[in-house]
């Protein structure tokens, strides 16, 4: 299961998971997750898949550069 971190409310993560969202404790996830990346959960836990949040980074990149383009 793939999710994006929207944000941090306190002691809790937002996650974005396909059209919900999931409160997850914030020290059940990775050290130093931002907004923005894209976790994995495993058996073991949440992990960054660093891949995944760079193709998404550079996409939000690319619609925006089109966006301004115009």
């Amino acid at each position: 299961m793939k999710a994006v971190l929207d944000r941090m409310e306190g002691e809790f993560a937002i996650l974005e998971w396909g059209d919900k969202t999931l409160q997850v404790p914030v020290k059940e996830l990775p050290d130093g997750v931002k907004e923005g990346d894209v976790l994995v959960k495993h058996q073991q836990g949440w992990q960054l898949d660093v891949r995944a949040t760079q193709e998404r980074k550079q996409e939000v990149e690319e619609i925006s550069r089109r966006l301004w383009e115009d």
